[in-house]
């Protein structure tokens, strides 16, 4: 049983979004250390 393609366009989407987001996250706490030291 394999998914549907609209299935896995969606878990494609919400990893992407999930990755985007963390990366944005590292840069904001790697700035505020950076600001702090």
């Amino acid at each position: 049983m394999f998914p549907t393609a609209d299935a896995v366009n969606e878990a494609l989407r919400l990893l992407i979004r999930v990755t985007r987001d963390n990366k944005t996250l590292a840069s904001t706490v790697q700035a505020n250390l950076k600001a702090e030291s």
